[in-house]
């Protein structure tokens, strides 16, 4: 009886441990135009979320981690737009709590148009 009551506690806990190793990622369209489609690849893992308004926000979704930017493409009435993330040694890894990863777009001085991370 003891060790099936020991048993029950330990799984409990293991459980509650599990659902803090994870962090809950919202991507946020702080640009002046909707996002028909915005594609992110965080990992091997690969998420599509359909018509983001300007201002708006996804639903979270739970990884095992993530920096502050991740590979994604924004499909706008206009055109699309790849963001190719570059490493940075040092950037922060997150894997627990909540993070609002906010999205826009930017025309560089050659008329290019770029999306851009910010937390």
């Amino acid at each position: 009886m003891k060790t099936t009551t020991f048993l029950i506690k330990l799984i409990i806990l293991l459980s509650a441990f599990d659902s803090y190793s994870q962090v809950k990622v919202k991507f946020t369209n702080k640009s002046q135009e909707n996002f028909k489609s915005l594609k992110v690849e965080v990992g091997k893992r690969k998420i599509t979320f359909e018509n983001i308004e300007n201002g708006k926000s996804t639903e979270a979704v739970k990884l095992d981690g993530i920096y502050g930017y991740c590979r994604a493409q924004v499909i706008t009435e206009k055109d699309t737009i790849n963001f190719y993330p570059i490493d940075f040694m040092g950037e922060k890894y997150y894997k627990s709590g909540k993070l609002n990863l906010k999205l826009s777009i930017y025309t560089d001085d050659e008329g290019k148009r770029h999306l851009e991370f910010k937390k």
